[in-house]
């Protein structure tokens, strides 16, 4: 991790860098055809197209790994990359009066850069995280998360955990465009109904905080944006009536953000894994 960060702190190197990861990438891509058969499953997309697309993905998931090395060395460079925050004050009121903030997120945009630019900002932000299965990447990541600041919850922590944070005036932050597995509630993405996590929707049930949609997006190396949006949707009803309602305006949301940056979203997740059982989308 030292001499590839040290050498991503170059700028002339940055480049060369991108392009390595980028053809190693094209030619090794383990989930390249989960990739493709997703893009190909939710846009509706094949041919010439769906490679322009797949291939525009995996330059941009090139230029974020090279970035993430560079602030691996020096967390402060994300000040300067994020070239605008808009609505912010989406965040700064409520955090100044003391109150919690569930936000919402996807692997959108160089989405660690975006951690970081909220941690080195000086906003409380506390994602909730799923550590990888492997061990040692499990701590590398962690160790670039805290060199950059930010605190994060495991998922395998209880869910006190995290109302005490909220509770506590910080900003928690969730990725909430992953399958949501046997736990999840069954919503609309993309056309196509499949599991969903319940977290934003439950943790806006138990606490009554604002719940903000952060949408990043890059406009080209070291050049980024973020757009922080309030979401809401009816109270009426019982308890699992406003958490279904509140699954589907997030996948709403995210749906929204991804199909106005569709190279920009990870897509090597198995999102359709409902679609995948019932053989309409090859595993």
């Amino acid at each position: 991790m030292g001499l590839l960060s040290a050498a991503a702190g170059l700028p002339p190197l940055r480049g060369p860098m991108a392009r390595g990861v980028e053809l190693l990438t094209l030619a090794l891509d383990p989930r390249g055809s989960v990739a493709k058969a997703n893009m190909a499953f939710a846009l509706g997309i094949s041919g010439p197209q769906l490679e322009d697309l797949y291939r525009r993905s995996v330059r941009h998931l090139a230029w974020s790994v090279v970035e993430c090395l560079a602030l691996y060395r020096e967390p402060r460079l994300a000040l300067d990359w994020v070239l605008s925050a808009e609505g912010a004050e989406n965040l700064k009121g409520p955090v100044s009066e003391g109150k919690g903030v569930i936000l919402v997120t996807a692997h959108l945009g160089n989405w660690e850069l975006a951690a970081f630019w909220m941690a080195q900002s000086g906003y409380p932000l506390m994602p909730i995280v799923r550590p990888p299965d492997d061990g040692q990447e499990a701590g590398l990541l962690e160790d670039f998360r805290r060199r950059g600041g930010v605190r994060t919850i495991p998922t395998a922590d209880n869910m006190s955990r995290a109302l005490k944070a909220l509770k506590g005036g910080n900003i928690l932050g969730i990725l909430a465009d992953q399958h949501g597995g046997s736990v999840g509630i069954e919503a609309e993405f993309f056309g196509h109904r499949t599991s969903t996590v319940r977290g934003p929707a439950v943790f806006r049930h138990l606490t009554g905080l604002p719940v903000v949609l952060l949408e990043a997006w890059r406009e080209g190396p070291m050049a980024h944006r973020l757009r922080f949006s309030p979401l809401s949707w009816p109270e009426e009803g019982d308890r699992e009536a406003r958490i279904a309602r509140g699954v589907q305006e997030v996948n709403r949301a995210l749906e929204g953000a991804i199909r106005r940056h569709p190279e920009q979203w990870f897509w090597h997740h198995r999102r359709f894994r409902d679609a995948m059982r019932e053989g309409l989308l090859p595993s």
